[in-house]
């Protein structure tokens, strides 16, 4: 878990106070797999930036907020997706995009 706190870890969590950059690229280096992570705009604008992403799950919430942070900040990075799949439950609905490789 990335974090700005001193944290003791704990079984299954380990807590670090690194980029998420530099957490993504040594976790692909290690696993060579695929990695889930799970944020808010801050963290999917960074790895956006990086170009570590390969596939976005946006929910959409049934709640209208009148403010906020956006989800894509203003970088420029336009990016073409591909929608893989739908999913719906209790209100929520999760869009699944694959990023188009131009």
């Amino acid at each position: 878990m990335l974090t700005h706190r001193d944290c003791v870890n704990q079984p299954g969590i380990t807590f670090m106070n690194i980029k998420l950059v530099d957490l993504l690229l040594k976790l692909k280096d290690k696993q060579k797999k695929s990695i889930w992570i799970c944020g808010g705009a801050t963290i999917v604008n960074q790895a956006l930036q990086a170009h570590t992403v390969g596939e976005i799950t946006v929910s959409v919430m049934p709640v209208l907020v009148g403010g906020g942070i956006k989800l894509f900040d203003e970088s420029g990075l336009g990016q073409r997706l591909k929608l893989i799949s739908t999913r719906s439950y209790n209100g929520v609905i999760d869009l699944t995009y694959q990023m188009r490789v131009e």
